[in-house]
């Protein structure tokens, strides 16, 4: 019966979304250096942009709200998927933009 009312009278817990931890990681200080491709194509599809592929590995999220597109290289070579600390800090200047 205690742990009941305690129950009760516990706030209430807030669930993360998937956009919320994604966002979380990437907000990280320091920067996560593990930050992967397909974390950064989840969030910003949530946002609802698309990706557009260039020559190579060049690749472009966009337009957002103020018309910017994110340009970036995608990562490639064996096994590589992480973004690169500059890249990641592009992305939240992008996102900031965004909100």
């Amino acid at each position: 019966m205690a742990s009941l009312q305690r129950l009760k009278r516990s706030k209430p817990i807030h669930v993360l979304s998937r956009k919320e931890k994604i966002l979380k990681r990437l907000n990280a200080i320091p920067s996560p250096v593990d930050f992967t491709y397909n974390e950064l194509e989840k969030l910003l599809g949530m946002y609802g942009y698309s990706v557009t592929e260039g020559s190579g590995s060049r690749i472009s999220f966009g337009p957002n709200k103020k018309g910017n597109i994110l340009d970036l290289h995608k990562p490639h070579g064996k096994g590589e998927n992480a973004l690169k600390r500059y890249q990641i800090e592009k992305i939240k200047a992008f996102i900031d933009e965004e909100e």
